[in-house]
């Protein structure tokens, strides 16, 4: 598995703007801290908490 670093090397390598990467990385470290895995009752719960507004967003 990729690291964080590596992740965040390939966005910015992607010419992303610094918000993108900054939130990109906010959403997968929010979801590893939330669920156990990448799995598909995890996505969709996911989208679900996403859709309904029930996570900090960041700033």
């Amino acid at each position: 598995m990729k690291t964080s670093v590596d992740f965040e090397t390939h966005l910015r390598a992607q010419n992303l703007a610094d918000r993108t990467v900054t939130s990109y990385l906010w959403t997968v470290a929010y979801f590893s801290d939330h669920y156990d895995g990448v799995t598909k009752a995890n996505l969709l719960a996911y989208a679900y908490t996403v859709s309904c507004g029930q996570r900090n967003r960041p700033s």
